[in-house]
């Protein structure tokens, strides 16, 4: 369905999505029936590392954290809605670390909450950029690629564009001068 390539689409855009943020957006109905049937049929997987992660803060039960697998990634490209060519998506998908979920996932609950935004308010639209742009940051000497760029347009026809960067706390928070 139309729904079902919108979901892939997302992962294949945001990288990794958990269930509570697909809920969010395609509403219970759609995780609770669409997303496991997706998942049964391989055109989505569910993170391993996720497990591992749960099993180190003692169990429990988290939202569970969804990837694109290669069967979707091929819908997708026969739909002609495919951005990113990965040679083999649910190899890529066996392959993450527990520590590599959080920023992937915070990319994906800000993506979450732009587009919450744009449907309670109709005054303005919501485009995703491809994330190809690049911001040239002083004291850098490669430009920064953005996690996500998106535009807004309001109903009067002004465009707002946003560069947006999700910080982990991961990386030294400090500038280097050029020598």
């Amino acid at each position: 369905t139309d729904r079902d390539l919108d979901a892939l689409s997302l992962l294949d855009e945001l990288r990794l999505m958990n269930s509570h943020q697909m809920r969010l957006l395609f509403g219970e109905e759609f995780v609770r029936s669409r997303l496991k049937r997706l998942y049964h049929h391989g055109y989505i997987d569910r993170i391993d590392a996720q497990r591992r992660v749960r099993l180190l803060k003692g169990g429990g039960s988290e939202a569970l954290v969804l990837a694109l697998a290669s069967k979707g990634a091929q819908i997708l490209k026969q739909h002609d809605r495919l951005l990113h060519d990965r040679r083999d998506w649910s190899e890529r998908n066996r392959l993450f670390k527990p520590s590599s979920l959080p920023h992937p996932l915070a990319v994906s609950e800000v993506a979450v909450a732009f587009e919450q935004m744009t449907k309670t308010n109709n005054r303005f639209s919501l485009t995703r950029l491809p994330h190809s742009a690049s911001l040239l940051a002083p004291g850098r000497e490669a430009p920064l690629i953005p996690d996500l760029i998106h535009e807004l347009v309001h109903d009067d026809g002004r465009k707002v564009v946003f560069f947006i960067e999700v910080d982990c706390g991961t990386e030294p928070n400090s500038r280097h001068e050029k020598s």
